[in-house]
């Protein structure tokens, strides 16, 4: 009796330390990743925008993107005629959010083959004002636009994660959007006289979304 106790219990340790060789081996098992934070990289269009991501399930990811564009332009004319406009000043800048929910069809989130519902709210400004040459500067014509934008889109997409936690993704998605806009064009000629002239519309529009994304997993 007390022999076979003695070879169970060498059986146990050898059973122990061949498991332990194994952990030892192939190493710990990785934590998962259940965070991304990532900056878009901009394909064809000025706008930067910042994503936050967080993993509720291996299938289901929720995000809160953040977008800003600027954009300033200056022009100056030469040799045009004293009594007319040298130059012109433009700017604009946009900023709004962007919140997803992304379903992977495969691997487990935050990495494989996803479909996102998501939707877009969006302010943004924009400025041009011609000015006139040093014979009439007084004269000038400016124009302002403001921008309310909502919309929604689906994207098909795809999310890779390395082992290192760099992440890289990219979508194709088509929306719509439905923008309200006011105007106002405000000028003055050479002789002082001023006119102001305002409006309103709004607009549908269909749009197109090429994502490309860099980024960090942990």
């Amino acid at each position: 009796m007390v022999s076979i106790q003695k070879l169970g219990l060498l059986l146990s340790l050898v059973s122990t330390s061949v498991f332990a060789q194994e952990a030892i081996a192939t190493g710990a098992v990785p934590v998962a990743r259940r965070n991304v934070l990532s900056v878009s990289v901009p394909v064809g269009q000025s706008q930067l925008s910042l994503e936050g991501e967080h993993v509720l399930s291996e299938r289901v990811s929720v995000g809160l993107g953040v977008f800003v564009s600027v954009y300033e332009y200056q022009r100056r004319w030469e040799n045009v005629p004293v009594e007319e406009l040298e130059g012109q000043n433009h700017g604009s800048w946009q900023a709004g959010l962007s919140p997803a929910v992304r379903f992977f069809l495969t691997g487990t989130a935050p990495q494989g083959l996803w479909v996102s519902p998501r939707l877009e709210v969006g302010y943004g400004r924009d400025s041009i004002k011609r000015t006139g040459t040093e014979v009439v500067n007084q004269a000038f014509d400016e124009s302002q636009h403001e921008t309310l934008s909502l919309g929604g889109s689906g994207v098909l997409g795809y999310s890779m994660v390395l082992e290192s936690g760099f992440t890289a993704r990219a979508g194709l998605g088509l929306g719509v959007r439905r923008e309200f806009a006011s105007h106002e064009y405000f000028s003055q000629d050479s002789q002082g006289r001023t006119s102001l002239d305002k409006s309103k519309d709004s607009s549908w529009s269909l749009t197109q979304q090429l994502l490309f994304s860099l980024g960090w997993a942990f």
